[in-house]
């Protein structure tokens, strides 16, 4: 019967081994899922302000515009004076694509999902 508790015990340590790495992985798992999370809200947040900072721009160049076509209407202006407005236009429109193409270009695409390696099958 002293041989059946020694073989018991090697087991029940072997068992409780594989339950603590086990138990490690999971928490190794959490830490990196966590770790994503924060990463994602912090994007989130990166694209909520360039949104908000676009949607000011947008909401600018609108003004400007409005502003511009009442003075024009109003001043009966030369058209040396309206080519020199549309020309401002222009560079405000190229200045808004280009601060949208660098908003772009500066944006890391999704990585792709990490796949785990699957781990061999322990030899019967």
């Amino acid at each position: 019967m002293f041989w059946w508790n020694r073989r018991r015990d090697r087991d029940i340590t072997a068992i409780l081994g594989i339950v603590r790495e086990i138990q490690n992985e999971v928490k190794e798992l959490m830490a990196t899922t966590k770790q994503l999370l924060d990463e994602l809200t912090a994007e989130k947040d990166l694209i909520a302000a360039l949104k908000t900072g676009q949607d000011a721009i947008v909401a600018e160049d609108a003004a400007l515009k409005s502003q511009v076509a009442a003075l024009t209407a109003a001043a009966g202006i030369s058209a040396e004076d309206q080519a020199n407005i549309d020309a401002a236009f222009a560079a405000a429109e190229a200045n808004k694509a280009a601060i949208l193409a660098a908003t772009l270009a500066n944006t890391p695409a999704a990585p792709a999902p990490e796949v785990p390696a699957e781990e061999p099958a322990p030899a019967a």
